[in-house]
C-alpha cells in the first residue's frame, strides 16, 4: 500500500469573487494496476451551516439538497411530493436571495467560514 503525500501548495493563487477557498488537508496516494498508475484524493468537507431564517421543513430539505439527493429522492424520503420539494426550494432561494443549488451550497459553507473566522477572533 502506497504510503499517503500531503499536498503542500506552494502560493495560494487569487480567488475570484464569490469563489470558495481550496480544501486544506489534501492527501494523495497513488497506486499501480498493471502499467496503469491512479491516484486517490481525500481531502475533509466543509461543515455546512444552515441559515437560521429558514423553517424546519426548508431546512431539512437544504440539508438534503446538499447532500447531493434529487427532489424525488427528498420527496420520498419525507413521504410528499416532488413539487413540495420544489416550493420548498424556491422558497428557500427568495429568503437567502439565491438562484439554485450551486448558490445556495457556496452560501452554507461561506456562512460557516466566516462565524469560525468570527469566534477565532473573539477568543483572542
Amino acid at each position: 500500500m502506497p504510503k499517503p503525500v500531503t499536498n503542500k501548495s506552494r502560493g495560494a493563487r487569487p480567488r475570484r469573487n464569490g469563489e470558495l477557498p481550496a480544501p486544506t488537508g489534501i492527501e494523495a496516494a497513488t497506486f499501480f494496476i498493471e502499467d496503469d498508475e491512479y491516484a486517490i484524493l481525500s481531502f475533509p468537507l466543509p461543515e455546512v451551516r444552515i441559515p437560521a431564517e429558514l423553517t424546519a421543513a426548508e431546512a431539512e430539505v437544504v440539508r438534503s439538497a446538499l447532500d447531493g439527493r434529487s427532489n424525488a429522492e427528498i420527496a420520498r424520503q419525507r413521504k410528499t411530493s416532488s413539487n413540495t420539494v420544489a416550493n420548498q426550494l424556491r422558497s428557500v432561494y427568495a429568503k437567502l436571495q439565491l438562484s439554485g443549488r450551486n448558490e445556495l451550497a457556496q452560501h452554507c459553507v461561506a456562512r460557516s467560514l466566516c462565524r469560525k473566522k468570527q469566534h477565532e477572533a473573539d477568543s483572542r
